[in-house]
């Protein structure tokens, strides 16, 4: 009554399995500056990047130029015209 048969799949740790290994910790993505991407950046629409000033691409560039060094945390205490969001 108390015999159990044995299983035939073995048990994985909580953090592995046979070719996966799940980091123990996640990084501080909020004392990390934030990374930039134009990939989505859609053209020839209402608001795409082609349809901007030169001056307002300078600013553009500028504003992310700026905030290259800022962690996300400092951005997320920063009022909005003070380099946050």
């Amino acid at each position: 009554m108390g015999d159990k048969k044995p299983s035939r799949f073995k048990k994985a740790g909580a953090n592995k399995g046979k070719r996966i290994f799940a980091s123990e910790l996640s990084p501080d993505y909020d004392s990390m500056p934030p990374l930039f991407s134009l990939q989505w950046i859609q053209d020839n629409t209402k608001y795409g990047f082609s349809e901007l000033t030169k001056e307002d691409k300078v600013s553009f560039s500028d504003a992310i130029y700026k905030r290259r060094n800022i962690s996300w945390k400092e951005l997320k205490q920063k009022s909005r015209h003070g380099l946050g969001f």
